[in-house]
């Protein structure tokens, strides 16, 4: 199957649709979503702003964060109505006359260049995603809840614990209450990922929360379904995928001063 030269992403169509009619007729185009196609496109050109949780936001400076590592040699072109001038950006108020010769002089996502910012910028969402107050950043709620399941198997499984101990005096209240502060917060921001690089890491992640949250809707927890669940190794898997993302694409920084403390 032939790949498209490049992919256009967009949410806007009031925004999408005029380009599409007169600034892409000629070129026979396509519009792709967020899939497998993506790995081998080398052009990639988002139109901004987008749409997300009724505010119009920036996603740009994170696609870039990620192509960067991930295919160091796409393109990227941002769209918008910023007054900027940019190998990498068009002001839709000032379309190039021959978008093809803009692409190929484009800069790759590895080289030093910047993104103006249009509305809300997403990137900074996401970080309080992570970030949270204190104790109550997505990682640490998970890290706990982590080790409340590890004791609740480890102690079935040595015998130190009854079925009736792990879920009256374990599982309910302290994992439920865990639980409950964790999917809060994931259910709020959610929908931000939604037009973002990783979002088949985030559905897979739903899919998990949502079983989890099945598991502790039982009225009574009997050892197959705890057996079968394997909730302990569900939610090291969570931590592993929100952990790499956090730290490659959205607070490398607060990695890279946390590894200069411990070397000095």
């Amino acid at each position: 199957m032939r790949q498209p030269e490049f992919i256009i992403f967009s949410n806007i169509p009031q925004i999408y649709e005029p380009l599409r009619k007169i600034y892409f007729k000629q070129h026979n185009k396509s519009l792709s979503s967020i899939n497998n196609e993506l790995y081998n496109v080398q052009k990639i050109v988002i139109v901004e702003p987008f749409y997300i949780q009724s505010k119009y936001s920036t996603i740009s400076p994170i696609w870039k964060n990620y192509l960067a590592i991930n295919s160091p040699n796409t393109k990227l072109i941002v769209m918008g109505f910023m007054d900027f001038q940019s190998r990498n950006y068009i002001d839709l108020f000032k379309l190039p006359k021959d978008f093809d010769e803009y692409l190929e002089n484009s800069l790759s996502v590895s080289e030093d260049w910047e993104i103006p910012i249009d509305g809300a910028d997403i990137l900074e969402y996401i970080k309080r995603f992570f970030a949270g107050h204190g104790g109550n950043s997505v990682l640490s709620k998970l890290n706990s809840l982590r080790q409340t399941f590890n004791i609740a198997y480890t102690g079935l499984a040595d015998g130190s614990l009854s079925l009736d101990e792990i879920q009256n005096e374990l599982l309910f209240p302290h994992g439920k209450a865990e639980w409950d502060e964790l999917l809060n917060r994931w259910k709020n921001y959610y929908p931000y990922f939604e037009y973002l690089p990783f979002k088949p890491t985030m559905e897979k992640i739903n899919k998990t929360f949502a079983d989890i949250n099945e598991f502790f809707s039982y009225e009574n927890i009997t050892k197959q379904i705890f057996s079968e669940k394997q909730i302990n190794e569900r939610l090291d898997n969570v931590y592993t995928d929100l952990h790499k993302i956090d730290k490659l694409y959205i607070r490398p920084e607060i990695y890279e001063k946390s590894f200069t403390q411990r070397t000095q």
